[in-house]
């Protein structure tokens, strides 16, 4: 009977250990800063703002579906490496975690989990799911995973790079039939390798944002610089309003 409960307790204590070592991996993997984020976040308009000098652009769905649709049919799929948040610094160590041809990647995927990739204007938000496939090495074994990440998109406006930015933001990720032991210790590092690599998302550019005109006639040049962006979404479009401060510079 001794030999019994002995037996019990070392297996007690052996799924104890276990737990402790996952918690223990999974603080040490999911801890570290969050990536810079660029610019200020750009607000809608008001009527301040629209009685300004504006220019606007506007975006729609099948715009930005067509887009994507490019980068996966005409490019490589996109992949980040999955990796601890402070190990960022120690490619080495990274490397180390993973073997056996478990590339310790994720990749995104125009579709899969029954979802397609795809970005939605709707009730005033840019919503964008994006499916995903990947393998991570986990306490030794290859774990293959599926699954969906359901993601925001905000704008923000750098002034100084005179830059209009996406931020994308995962919100939830979905992982397909993992144990939650394993499931919880992928989510983090799959959620921080989407942030972390897809971020920030360049929208316009100071090059497409500066308006440099030569006026001949008055011998000079007429030049514009952003002051203020807003933006809004509505009926499946994005409104990006421009405000340009204008100067004269003689030749």
């Amino acid at each position: 009977m001794k030999y019994v409960i002995s037996a019990i307790g070392g297996l007690v204590v052996g799924v104890v250990f276990t737990i402790v070592i996952m918690l223990l991996l999974f603080f040490l993997f999911s801890a570290g800063s969050k990536p810079a984020v660029a610019g200020t976040p750009v607000q809608t308009p008001d009527e301040q703002s629209k009685a300004e000098a504006n220019a606007s652009v506007t975006l729609n769905e099948k715009f930005l579906a067509a887009a994507l649709s490019s980068i996966f049919n005409d490019m490589n799929a996109p992949s980040f490496p999955i990796q601890a948040s402070n190990l960022n610094t120690q490619p080495t160590t990274t490397a180390l975690l993973q073997s056996g041809g478990c590339e310790g990647r994720v990749y995104l995927l125009t579709e899969g989990s029954g979802i397609k990739t795809t970005v939605r204007l709707q009730d005033g938000k840019a919503v964008a799911p994006i499916a995903f496939k990947g393998s991570y090495n986990v306490f030794g074994a290859c774990v293959n995973f599926t699954g969906w990440a359901d993601t925001k998109i905000d704008l923000r406006f750098d002034a100084d790079k005179q830059t209009v930015f996406g931020q994308l933001s995962v919100e939830t990720i979905n992982l397909d039939g993992l144990l939650a032991s394993v499931s919880g210790f992928l989510t983090p590092m799959i959620q921080d390798a989407i942030n972390r690599h897809v971020n920030p998302i360049e929208i316009l550019n100071a090059k497409q944002l500066a308006l440099t005109i030569p006026i001949k006639n008055a011998n000079g040049t007429l030049k514009a610089k952003v002051k203020d962006v807003r933006s809004e979404i509505k009926d499946g479009e994005v409104r990006i309003q421009i405000a340009y401060g204008f100067t004269g510079e003689k030749n």
